[in-house]
């Protein structure tokens, strides 16, 4: 066999070969391009690093909701509504002023004892640490986000 014939069963082999390492690039490729398209959402404002759950996540009844927004900035958070009525009372807060991070998780004695079943809007509310939020001078901004309860 001096020939430079390749038997058959070595070509079979070698194709099988190469079938394989393409599909399992194309599953790769494809993995990545699905990530790229997730982390392409609605951007978020400067001010705001992190939103508890992140929008469009499916939680538990009693998880954290809240934002961790840049470190001189102050929030307070809104459920299912955007009015004053909706807010969370500040004593139910977990926060760290110094690293602008506040949450809120539903409990026994809170406002919001569990949060029910299906879709749900959380609203951070946040201005300057430095600033009163009752001066008309202070400029307060807001950021809403779904999520839901599974």
């Amino acid at each position: 066999m001096t020939s430079g014939a390749v038997p058959v069963h070595r070509t079979g082999r070698l194709l099988f070969v190469c079938a394989g390492l393409a599909l399992g690039a194309g599953l790769f490729l494809a993995a990545g391009l699905s990530q790229q398209n997730e982390a392409t959402g609605p951007s978020l404002p400067a001010a705001i690093q992190q939103l508890i759950p992140e929008p469009g996540t499916v939680i538990r009844p009693q998880e954290d909701v809240g934002v961790d927004l840049q470190d001189d900035l102050f929030a307070v958070i809104r459920i299912d509504g955007t009015d004053v009525e909706n807010e969370i009372p500040e004593d139910q807060y977990d926060r760290v002023t110094d690293l602008g991070r506040v949450t809120f998780r539903p409990g026994p004695g809170k406002s919001i004892d569990a949060l029910g079943p299906g879709p749900h809007t959380a609203t951070a509310v946040y201005w300057a640490r430095t600033d009163d939020r009752d001066s008309e001078s202070t400029e307060i901004r807001s950021y809403t986000w779904t999520f839901k309860v599974g």
